[in-house]
């Protein structure tokens, strides 16, 4: 991944760019999601918080157009379609972390389950096994 943040998913409550999460994801060497691409939801979590917990909207939701991607070759997009269908909303693939208690930490859980999904779904299939 990346450390540039851009403006569409930057937070006005970061002073400075780098104590954004980073917002590129890289599936490989060579294969980056735009930011631009990402969206962002934000709501206030369940579970236990303490007193912050009713006035922190700490719960994440990125959302990524799979369908519609211009960051992903067309074959490596169909390929991921597939096995992400049951995630896709609208063509959206939708990542939701709500574990850590710091929406900064949150945005990192769902940018690093996001590639992990997307990098499971594009692996190329195992050869075939021959009969023994």
């Amino acid at each position: 991944m990346e450390p540039a943040a851009s403006p569409a998913t930057s937070s006005s409550a970061w002073a400075t760019p780098e104590a954004a999460p980073q917002s590129a994801v890289w599936l490989g060497p060579t294969l980056r999601l735009s930011a631009a691409e990402l969206r962002w939801r934000f709501s206030r979590s369940s579970g236990p918080g303490g007193q912050n917990v009713n006035r922190t909207d700490s719960r994440v939701e990125l959302l990524f157009p799979l369908a519609a991607s211009a960051s992903l070759p067309p074959a490596l997009r169909q390929r991921a379609m597939r096995p992400l269908a049951p995630r896709l909303q609208d063509g959206q693939l939708v990542v939701v972390a709500q574990e850590h208690r710091s929406q900064w930490r949150n945005r990192q859980a769902a940018l690093e389950r996001l590639a992990a999904l997307l990098r499971e779904a594009i692996a190329p299939p195992p050869p075939p096994r021959r009969g023994l």
